[in-house]
């Protein structure tokens, strides 16, 4: 014996699981890396360059090491340190990334909680209408 709204409960399950694993799968792409023409921004070597080291004079010192420490400084003073690479744009551009694919994660399953919700509500109906 079959009811007449079994069929399209059926069809509203399958559409359910389909939307489902559209979600599993659309969630799994960006994680493994399936999808990225380019290397993850995570993944990216951060150089940096080294930086001068501050040096301590003792309490009492010849004229001879006051001088060669102002020339050390006034050389070091001459010498600029490259600039590294923007630490902050990387950041923020990965974690932009990151926010975007939790959006359309988050979305996912609204969309899914919503039908569930309407699956339920349509059936609910359906039995009190039939007893």
């Amino acid at each position: 014996m079959s009811r007449d709204g079994e069929g399209s409960i059926t069809k509203l399950r399958a559409a359910a699981y389909a939307l489902l694993a559209l979600a599993v799968i659309a969630a799994a792409v960006p994680l493994l890396g399936l999808a990225a023409d380019e290397e993850p921004v995570a993944n990216k070597p951060v150089t940096t360059t080294a930086t001068s080291v501050a040096v301590t004079q003792p309490a009492t010192t010849s004229k001879k090491t006051t001088e060669k420490k102002r020339e050390t400084t006034a050389r070091a003073a001459e010498q600029t340190a490259q600039p590294g690479p923007d630490l902050d744009e990387r950041r923020d551009e990965a974690n932009s990334e990151l926010r975007r694919k939790k959006l359309i994660v988050g979305g996912a399953a609204a969309a899914l909680f919503g039908l569930v919700l309407w699956g339920r509500r349509i059936r609910s109906k359906r039995r009190k209408d039939s007893d």
